[in-house]
């Protein structure tokens, strides 16, 4: 730093303003929270503030008026010369390291040289100002770390995760989502959910897209098709996300393979309502039905009737068969039961063993006779178990209809009973009405 060191700062509008000398630099310099340091050509250090002191561990005069190689690195000058060398032909230089100071303490740093000029522009000297990066860089890698440890556990969720813009182009996807389309997630970066299913699903994905955008929490579920060509159901949530005004620049997605759900579902609604043999309503479930079509015939004034069907000795087909022809006796049987009454108007139910009961809303005494008719007849020419046994098993059934001031089915179920009973009497094979 030359001995005369002054600078006049000048306004061209209203000229010289402020002569500031080396003192009043100094000064400023001895009291900024960063280390400031000033070599001459030579490599000695000229000034260095009190941090510059403290990071360097040595008392100011130990610093001033020694050379670098023996106050920073002693005896290794090599280590820094290529620098020195840039800044002394006149290059400002930016660089970031890690170092271990002399008060004892690791700092990440930036070291910035600015090279000092003379009025004949030659440099005589260069200034080193060092930034203290520590807590940020810290700061950073600890971020760094926890957002892979996020990434793993997001990509390790059995759920597409996704983070879209407001022009619903994905940002950001797991390995999941990825792997569900059978590719890298770099190739679904850009690409939006219209892209992935098919302009098709334009008409159902744009209004839930609307009102995410819009700051609402969307939930629903839907059936998607995949390109190993599986039709899956999943559940897809979009959650808005807002900047701090509030504004919404994006949302999430989190779409989770329901498929498997649905299914032990629909299980569980087929163990509680059909008969685990045949396939056709349970007893448990009949109850429930008659409960509805009674509801519906008052609210209505329409006819409802029942036939209660009975298998003709049935229990010799067991005996003379064993239990597992008579099971297919009994499933053969419910299949012309289905036949014969009317698709998802009339309900077939098992009340047990190899009883029967066929609900026919909508349907008079006159009508639901013609029915049991049929379906006795068509029975009486059937063969069961035609591969092994070719059994002819004939059917007895006992029809009445409900009466609109009976308040459920039990008076009806016994009206049926005892005509089922009268067709037994009677010589089996035959329709009795009650």
């Amino acid at each position: 730093m030359s001995q005369d060191f002054r600078i006049v700062k000048c306004r061209p509008d209203i000229g010289p303003a402020i002569d500031l000398d080396e003192r009043h630099f100094r000064h400023a310099a001895d009291f900024l929270p960063a280390p400031v340091v000033y070599c001459d050509w030579s490599l000695i250090f000229r000034y260095a503030n009190p941090t510059a002191a403290q990071w360097l561990g040595k008392p100011l005069e130990k610093i001033i008026g020694h050379p670098m190689s023996e106050v920073l690195i002693p005896g290794r000058p090599e280590l820094s010369a290529p620098r020195h060398k840039s800044v002394l032909d006149g290059k400002n230089l930016t660089l970031e390291e890690t170092r271990l100071c002399g008060d004892g303490k690791v700092r990440h740093v930036r070291l910035d040289y600015v090279p000092d000029f003379d009025d004949g522009g030659n440099v005589v000297g260069f200034f080193v100002l060092l930034t203290d990066l520590t807590k940020q860089r810290n700061a950073e890698a600890k971020a760094t770390h926890t957002y892979q440890q996020l990434k793993l556990i997001v990509d390790a969720v059995p759920a597409m995760i996704a983070y879209c813009d407001r022009d619903s182009r994905y940002v950001v996807v797991n390995q999941t989502m990825a792997d569900w389309f059978h590719t890298d997630t770099r190739d679904l970066i850009g690409k939006t959910p219209w892209d992935l299913y098919g302009r098709d699903m334009v008409d159902e994905i744009a209004p839930s897209v609307t009102k995410v955008l819009s700051g609402q929490r969307v939930d629903y579920e839907c059936t998607r098709q995949y390109p190993n060509g599986q039709a899956r159901v999943v559940n897809t949530t979009l959650i808005p996300d807002t900047d701090s005004d509030g504004i919404v620049i994006g949302y999430f997605v989190m779409v989770t393979d329901i498929t498997e759900r649905k299914l032990a579902e629909e299980k569980l609604t087929t163990l509680a309502y059909k008969d685990s043999l045949t396939g056709v309503t349970n007893r448990h479930r009949f109850a429930e039905v008659c409960a509805d079509e009674i509801a519906r015939s008052q609210r209505y004034q329409h006819p409802l009737s029942l036939a209660v069907c009975d298998l003709d000795h049935f229990k010799c087909v067991n005996d003379n068969h064993g239990h597992d022809v008579g099971d297919i006796v009994l499933k053969e049987f419910s299949n012309i039961c289905v036949e014969v009454a009317r698709h998802q108007i009339d309900r077939i139910a098992r009340l047990g063993g190899e009883e029967f009961v066929i609900l026919l809303p909508e349907t008079s005494m006159d009508g639901g006779r013609i029915l049991a008719e049929r379906l006795r007849q068509q029975c009486d020419e059937h063969v069961f178990d035609a591969m092994q046994n070719a059994l002819r098993v004939t059917v007895i059934i006992g029809i009445t209809e409900w009466r609109q001031d009976e308040t459920n089915m039990e008076a009806a179920l016994k009206r049926a009973d005892v005509a089922l009973y009268t067709a037994k009497n009677d010589g089996r094979n035959r329709v009795v009405a009650g």
